[in-house]
């Protein structure tokens, strides 16, 4: 790569405004990118640097612009939890709807990380772009489960998200994931909203099931009592694969975007 590539690309990170200016004018080109797609936009919205993010769309830079691994920049502000980076983002119409290749959108990003301000902000602007949000809010839902943020999961269950959504290729539920990584608050904001508990996935388990496999022992108590669907559990080495397949991809960006560090494994 070009070492005056490379040096745009570390200013914009540290948040270098006059050295990125000066690049600029010489003539590197605004959406200059590493060998992974990374450009400067990239790496200044990962990094929450708000000047430089503003300084980049007044020179043209490209607002959804992707990394190899479709990463946006609003993608990448919404994931490290960058409220104003998004908001400066959002304000320059950046797409909001287009998905990385983990199949996730902006607002997915910030469910993963449990960033609710942010989160609150993407679905008001879905909102006012009078677009309905509930598939987004679907699949945030399940990646905010996942990871047991309880205020997330509030917030998307408050905004209309279906509580019982069942993912198309696996069957599992948001009160699945949450049993599977035994976050027991999620798991009770998840059936005080009306989660069926006896529903089955694809494997023909149940959240119960799934706790009691994990060794989750706090979740697997709780949803004994409320579980009357019974199947007989499947081997672990099933369910390992299925959750290795569709919910731990290894492809998520570090923070340290212009250091080489654009994916790395979240399982």
């Amino acid at each position: 790569m070009d070492p005056q590539i490379s040096r745009l690309l570390l200013s914009a990170e540290q948040g270098n405004l006059s050295m990125v200016s000066a690049l600029l004018d010489k003539g590197i080109h605004v959406d200059s990118s590493d060998e992974e797609g990374v450009n400067a936009l990239h790496s200044s919205a990962a990094n929450g640097n708000e000047k430089v993010v503003r300084l980049l769309l007044s020179r043209g830079a490209s607002l959804n612009a992707t990394t190899i691994y479709g990463w946006t920049a609003l993608m990448l502000s919404a994931y490290y939890g960058h409220f104003m980076v998004c908001w400066i983002l959002i304000q320059h119409k950046a797409d909001i709807k287009v998905k990385n290749e983990l199949r996730s959108t902006a607002l997915d990003c910030a469910a993963r990380s449990g960033h609710v301000q942010i989160a609150a902000l993407l679905i008001e602007s879905l909102q006012v772009d009078h677009n309905s949000p509930e598939v987004c809010l679907n699949t945030s839902l399940m990646n905010a489960a996942q990871h047991g943020h309880e205020a997330a999961l509030k917030l998307f269950l408050e905004k209309g998200a279906d509580v019982n959504y069942r993912d198309e290729k696996t069957g599992w539920t948001a009160l699945m994931l949450a049993a599977l990584n035994g976050h027991m608050t999620a798991v009770q904001i998840l059936v005080e909203f009306g989660a069926d508990t006896n529903t089955l996935n694809d494997i023909d388990q149940t959240a119960f099931e799934i706790a009691a496999t994990r060794q989750k022992t706090e979740v697997q108590g709780f949803l004994d009592e409320r579980t009357t669907t019974r199947p007989q559990i499947k081997g672990k080495i099933v369910l390992s694969v299925l959750i290795r397949l569709i919910w731990f991809p290894n492809n998520i960006p570090c923070n340290s975007v212009n250091g080489h560090c654009v994916k790395q494994n979240m399982a």
